[in-house]
C-alpha cells in the first residue's frame, strides 16, 4: 500500500481515539485549564501509538518483540505525560483532571495494543486459511479504513449537547469535518487505484490524466461541502446545551395529593428539568453585524470560486482533446483518408465503423481457411500460420490493419 494512505489510516484511528478523553472529561464536568485548543493536542498524542503499534505489528516477527515493543512504548507514553510537566514546573498529579488525562492516555495506548495484536492474529490466520480456500474473505480492522459513513463523530457530537460538554462538542464537531475530507481523500485514493488495477491490462485513459479530471472533481465537491459546512463555525456560540443528569431531579414522587372527596389536588412545584430541555427559553443570541458580513462574503466568494473551477474544468477539457501530445509526448495524428488528393478527417462513426469493418473481414478470412477455433493466448502471427496464411501478400496488408485497429494505433487510410 502508499505511504499517503497508510499516513490516512493513522489519522483516522487517531481522529477516533482522541475523542475519548474529551468524552470522559464531558461526563466528570471537568475544564481543562489550558483551553480548548491545547488540551486537544495533547489528546492527539494517541497518534504515537497508533503508528508505532502499527509499524511493529507488520514488521516484528515474534510475539515477545511485539510485547517488548508495546512495553517501551508505554514507558515513553507515561514518560512524556507525567515527566514533562513535572520538569517545567507543573506536575498537577493532586488534581484529579490530570490523573484523569494520565489514566486515560495510557489505557488508550494499551487498548490500542491489543486490537493491533488481535488484527495480527486474524491476518496470519487469514493468510493460513487462503491456501486451503482461495475465496476466502479478509475484514479490515475498523483501525485501518476510514469511512464516509462513519457515525461516531456525530454521536459524540450529541453526546456534548446532552451532557452540557461545550468542550466535547466542539472538538466532535473540528474532529468530523477533518475526519469527513480525510475519509473523502481516502475513498478517491482508492477506489481510482482500484480501478487502475482492473484496468490495466486494457487500453484506456492514462493514469496522470485519470488522477488530474477525478480529482478535479473531488476539489470542486470539497469546496461546496465546505460552503454548506462554513455555518457551523459561525453558529458556534448560539448552540443550545441541555444535561440529561438533570432532567429527573426535580420530579416530585407523586402526581397528586388524594383527598376523601375524589378530587385529586396537583402539587403545584416547578417543572423538571427535562421539561426545560423541551420549553423554549428564548431566541439564541444574534450574530454580530461583522459574522453575519463575513459569512456572505466568504459565502458569494464559495459560489464564485465554484463557478470559475467549473468554467476552468470544462475549458481545460475541451483543451486536452485539441492538444498534439498527450502525457508521454508521443504526438496525436488524426485517422484521415484521401479521396484524389483531398484530406477527409473520419468522425468518430466513420474510425469505429472501419475498426469493425477489418476486424470482420480479418475474423472471416481466419475461419474460411482454419476449422478449429484460435485459442484465447494465441498471437494473430500464430493465427495466420496455422490457418496457412503466414505467406499470402494479401493476408499480410490485412495483417497490419488488423493489428492496427486492434491495439489501437493511430494510422491514415486512404480510400481507394
Amino acid at each position: 500500500m502508499k505511504k499517503h494512505l497508510v499516513v490516512m489510516e493513522w489519522i483516522h484511528a487517531t481522529l477516533i481515539f482522541a475523542l475519548f478523553i474529551p468524552f470522559v472529561y464531558g461526563l466528570c464536568m471537568f475544564t481543562p485549564p489550558e483551553g480548548t485548543a491545547p488540551f486537544y493536542l495533547k489528546c492527539l498524542l494517541v497518534a504515537v501509538p497508533v503508528a508505532v503499534t502499527k509499524i511493529a505489528a507488520d514488521r516484528v516477527r515474534t510475539l515477545g518483540a511485539y510485547l517488548l515493543v508495546c512495553a517501551a512504548l508505554f514507558t515513553v507514553i507515561y514518560g512524556v505525560i507525567a515527566g514533562v510537566p513535572r520538569l517545567m514546573g507543573q506536575d498537577g498529579s493532586a488534581e484529579l483532571p490530570v490523573n484523569c488525562y494520565r489514566v486515560c492516555m495510557l489505557a488508550e495506548t494499551a487498548i490500542i495494543a491489543v486490537i493491533r495484536l488481535a488484527d495480527r492474529i486474524k491476518r496470519k490466520r487469514y493468510e493460513a486459511r487462503k491456501e486451503t480456500d482461495p475465496l476466502a474473505l479478509y475484514r479490515e480492522s475498523f483501525l485501518d479504513r476510514p469511512s464516509l459513513s462513519n457515525g461516531y463523530f456525530i454521536t459524540m457530537y450529541i453526546a456534548g449537547i446532552l451532557f452540557n460538554a461545550k468542550l466535547l462538542c466542539d472538538i466532535a464537531l473540528f474532529s468530523a469535518i477533518v475526519y469527513l475530507f480525510l475519509a473523502l481523500a481516502y475513498t478517491f485514493f482508492r477506489t481510482t487505484e482500484h480501478y487502475l488495477m482492473l484496468n490495466k491490462r486494457t487500453k484506456g485513459i492514462p493514469a496522470k490524466r485519470l488522477y488530474a479530471v477525478s480529482g478535479g472533481m473531488l476539489c470542486l465537491y470539497a469546496v461546496l461541502l465546505l460552503a454548506v459546512i462554513l455555518p457551523s463555525f459561525l453558529l458556534i456560540k448560539a448552540r443550545r446545551y441541555t444535561d440529561v443528569r438533570e432532567w429527573f431531579t426535580d420530579m416530585p414522587l407523586a402526581p397528586g395529593d388524594y383527598e376523601g372527596n375524589f378530587n385529586f389536588q396537583t402539587s403545584g412545584g416547578n417543572a423538571g428539568g427535562m421539561s426545560q430541555f423541551f420549553m423554549d427559553v428564548g431566541e439564541p443570541s444574534k450574530l454580530s453585524m461583522i459574522w453575519e458580513v463575513l459569512f456572505w462574503g466568504l459565502s458569494v466568494a464559495c459560489i464564485i470560486a465554484c463557478v470559475y473551477a467549473v468554467v476552468m474544468a470544462i475549458k481545460k477539457i475541451f483543451r486536452d482533446f485539441r492538444r498534439d501530445l498527450d502525457e508521454n509526448g508521443d504526438k496525436i495524428e488524426e485517422l484521415e483518408k484521401k479521396t484524389g488528393g483531398r484530406r477527409i478527417v473520419m468522425t468518430a462513426r466513420e474510425q469505429d465503423s472501419e475498426t469493425i469493418r477489418i476486424k470482420r473481414l480479418y475474423k472471416r478470412t481466419i475461419r474460411k481457411h482454419r476449422k478449429d477455433r484460435p485459442a484465447a493466448y494465441e498471437s494473430p502471427a500464430e493465427i495466420e500460420e496455422k490457418a496457412g496464411l503466414a505467406e499470402d501478400a494479401a493476408m499480410q496488408t490485412l495483417h497490419e490493419d488488423y493489428e492496427r485497429a486492434r491495439y489501437g494505433k493511430q494510422r491514415n487510410l486512404y480510400a481507394e
